[in-house]
């Protein structure tokens, strides 16, 4: 609505001003606000469509990707040492072995480092 007001105004100056030589510059210069104004209420309509867009694709993803965040929460707690007990209850789960069962297939460098020292001990026996 602000638009359409500014354009008055721009249209109104100009003919103050004598930018308009006749009656007939002043018609065809109503048409083109009148066009103008049309383009202006698009264009504040595809705004609208594109905030509805963006929040559906928001919601969406947060839908998706929310129910996430504990399972990321737990890999990135035993991978960074954390012990199984502690991760565990951070998750709400019952026992250790619902933790182990779950997450323990994600931490690369624990499995690593088991190889590395099931290594060690049979290269010293």
């Amino acid at each position: 609505m602000a638009n359409r007001w500014v354009l008055v105004a721009v249209v109104l100056a100009a003919w103050l001003l004598g930018a308009c030589a006749s009656t007939d510059d002043l018609e065809a210069l109503q048409v083109q606000v009148s066009v103008l104004q049309d383009r202006v209420s698009e264009l504040e309509d595809q705004v609208a469509g594109f905030g509805r867009r963006i929040g559906s694709l928001r919601r969406a993803w947060l839908r998706r990707h929310l129910p996430r965040a504990p399972a990321l929460g737990g890999i990135l707690m035993l991978s960074a040492g954390v012990d199984v007990r502690t991760v565990a209850g951070r998750l709400g789960h019952s026992n250790a072995s619902i933790t182990l069962n779950t997450y323990a297939h994600y931490v690369r460098s624990a499995d690593e480092a088991a190889a590395e020292k099931m290594g060690e001990v049979l290269a010293d026996g």
